[in-house]
This record gives structure tokens, C-alpha cells and sequence, in this order.
């Protein structure tokens, strides 16, 4: 991000690492934070939390590892209810977990050996190396 959004005196909702959970805070200052040398600085928030601590370095919505403004809590004015919010995450099933721990290399071997497309993610391999596993599974 190369602009800031929210300008100082801005009532935010943040996530950060030091504090328990999501809480409200003020912006104090607007900064700029290097990411890489040779590379367009980051547009960076410091918040004062309601807990009276200082909250510096924040990015929006996911992009600081170290804490965050949350975008639609902000917009809401309140922290959401995140309880229906979280996606179902799928749990990867025996057959990923097998090829999960091979590298691209090794997994485009695999595929040549078994004469299938050797192109491609390293997700786009597993799929092709389960299929064809389970494809040859009912032959065995």
C-alpha cells in the first residue's frame, strides 16, 4: 500500500500480537516502513490502544506480521463476531499429506515415472499424483 487510508484521529479496530485480541485504539501517527532494499516503502499506522499502550507499525487487513487494522470491524465500529465469519478450513487427507512433504523436483519425478504431466503447481501435482493413485488403486 503506498497511500494511507485512515488519516490521525481515526478510531480503528486492530489485531495485534502483544494484545490478547482484536481492540480499538486511536491512530496517532502516520508512518512509512521499509519492506526490502531497492522497493517502495509501506504506508504504516501508529495506534494508541485503549489499553494505553502504543501500537506501532501497523499495516491493513493481513499485511503486517506484526499487527494489523482490521478493515470491516473498522467500518462496523465494533469488533465482528468472527464466529460466523471463519471459512471452514479443509483438512488435507491422507493421500495429500503423503506428496505435502516432497519437494516440486521430487513430485515431477514422480509424475514422469507414472507418465502424467509433469507441469504445473506443486498443488496441481498432487492432484494429478492422488488421481492417479486412485485410479490405479481399484486395478492392483
Amino acid at each position: 500500500m503506498r497511500r494511507h487510508r485512515y488519516k490521525v484521529g481515526k478510531r480503528v479496530v486492530i489485531r495485534h500480537g502483544a494484545c490478547a485480541g482484536p481492540m480499538t485504539g486511536v491512530i496517532t501517527r502516520l508512518t512509512w516502513y521499509p519492506t526490502k532494499v531497492n522497493r517502495p516503502t509501506r504506508a504504516t499506522y501508529t495506534v494508541k490502544g485503549d489499553d494505553g499502550l502504543i501500537y506501532p507499525l501497523l499495516g491493513i487487513d493481513k499485511e503486517s506480521e506484526g499487527g494489523n487494522i482490521c478493515t470491516k470491524d473498522t467500518k462496523a465500529g465494533h469488533v465482528i463476531d468472527r464466529s460466523v465469519d471463519y471459512e471452514d478450513i479443509k483438512q488435507p487427507s491422507n493421500d495429500e499429506l503423503k506428496y505435502k512433504v516432497h519437494g516440486i523436483s521430487d513430485l515431477r519425478d514422480l509424475c514422469k515415472k507414472r507418465k502424467l504431466p509433469k507441469y504445473g503447481r506443486k498443488a496441481d501435482l498432487i492432484d494429478r499424483l492422488i488421481i492417479w493413485d486412485k485410479q490405479n488403486e481399484n486395478k492392483n
